[in-house]
């Protein structure tokens, strides 16, 4: 298994442990959406860890990624309702604002 950084470059996994364990580092993005009765948790964060069901040679890892849960009825109890990845962290903000406006849109539901 390979660890990257934020930046993509590739990482010791002692590095990647002391890294994840700090949730200002592994956090990108988070916010709670409310729409009509509804209410929607965003999340875009490092992931740490290349998660590419197929890679393609030369092709970047897939290390950050935005979800979607519905936390109208228990935060505890969320249902994921969407879920995307990519491989830069700029990529990740932005699909994070795109998500979100999708979502306010009823793109995505």
């Amino acid at each position: 298994m390979q660890y990257y950084d934020r930046e993509g470059k590739k990482i010791h996994m002692f590095d990647f442990l002391t890294m994840f364990r700090c949730k200002s580092y592994r956090t990108i993005k988070q916010e709670n959406v409310k729409i009509d009765k509804k209410k929607y948790w965003v999340s875009t964060a490092w992931l740490g860890v290349g998660h590419d069901p197929y890679p393609k040679p030369k092709s970047k890892p897939l290390i950050f990624q935005t979800i979607i849960y519905d936390i109208t009825k228990d935060i505890d109890n969320t249902n994921e309702l969407y879920m995307r990845r990519y491989s830069t962290e700029r990529g990740a903000k932005m699909g994070h604002t795109k998500t979100v406006n999708k979502l306010k849109k009823g793109l995505i539901k």
